[in-house]
């Protein structure tokens, strides 16, 4: 078996990481972890998602985290949003070069305790709920 020329890693840390932590993390520290990762010349970093901190609480200071990390020139930054709302946060943080990727996450990932969203994605079609769209020209993300 041919082993492949290259691998794409996407760190997820800032984001993952951080909205199953059970305690406080300082913004501050969530700024530096960004940082500290873009200087490893990751080609994808998913900084944070824009989600209610009624229901993710870690990341409540989402929009001061996308304003505050450092950009570096070669990396792509992401970011999550679930609704509407988040998207439109998630657009107020555009890089210079044009809209950060986005990704929407809007399926059912299960009853687990740390459901990234309260109610699944068919339950808010139901209701009236359209799903969120990118803003003209952003690229849509795959997992």
């Amino acid at each position: 078996m041919a082993l492949p020329k290259f691998v794409n890693i996407k760190e997820v840390g800032p984001r993952e990481g951080m909205q199953f932590e059970k305690g406080p993390i300082a913004t501050a520290d969530k700024i530096r972890l960004v940082d500290m990762l873009s200087e490893c010349n990751f080609k994808q970093i998913e900084v944070t998602s824009f989600v209610s901190p009624k229901w993710v609480p870690q990341m409540a200071d989402a929009d001061e985290v996308a304003r505050a990390f450092k950009r570096r020139p070669g990396t792509e930054y992401s970011c999550i949003f679930l609704n509407a709302k988040g998207l439109e946060r998630a657009a107020a943080h555009a890089l210079p070069a044009g809209p950060p990727r986005q990704r929407c996450e809007a399926g059912d990932r299960g009853a687990g305790p740390h459901r990234p969203h309260h109610r699944a994605a068919r339950q808010r079609l139901r209701d009236g709920g359209a799903l969120p769209q990118p803003p003209p020209g952003a690229r849509r993300g795959r997992r």
